[in-house]
């Protein structure tokens, strides 16, 4: 708790909280188009490793915009992953419902998308799914970034 009681200097807070949302939107819109044009083209499924390089790009932005540290960056930092994560699935299924021909401007299409329960569906404990191999390594990739991005924004 010693951390928290550290004297917080605005002229560090307010770079910190606007890089986080700046690279939080653009890391998760280009990881996301990244990710789908590699799974549509090369059918390979590569959503654990973009989690780390979204956490590592984010934690390396964050990173360079403070002058003195604050625990509250990082956590500032672990906010900042779990919206590039959203955005970087928006991204993708945005994308994929284009490119089979669904109007993704359909009020039904948009609240399919905007969704967090649809984003996040990896930590449905009451899913079928979660017990399952893969939802598991999608749990722990998402924690190792996570943990990751506090870690490397000290």
């Amino acid at each position: 708790m010693q951390a928290f009681k550290k004297p917080i200097h605005r002229e560090d807070l307010m770079p910190v909280l606007l890089s986080g949302i700046f690279i939080a939107i653009v890391s998760g819109l280009l990881t996301g188009a990244i990710k789908l044009m590699i799974e549509e083209t090369f059918s390979l499924y590569l959503q654990l490793i973009f989690s780390v390089v979204l956490a590592h790009y984010i934690s390396r932005r964050i990173k360079n915009t403070y002058q003195t540290y604050h625990i509250l960056y990082s956590i500032i930092t672990v906010i900042s992953f779990i919206f590039a994560f959203y955005m970087m699935n928006v991204t993708y299924y945005t994308g994929f419902l284009y490119i089979r021909n669904v109007n993704v401007f359909s009020s039904s299409a948009i609240k399919l998308l905007l969704d967090p329960g649809h984003t996040f569906y990896i930590f449905n404990v009451f899913s079928s799914y979660f017990m399952s191999v893969e939802n598991i390594l999608e749990v722990l990739f998402f924690l190792i970034g996570a943990i990751y991005a506090f870690n490397r924004s000290k």
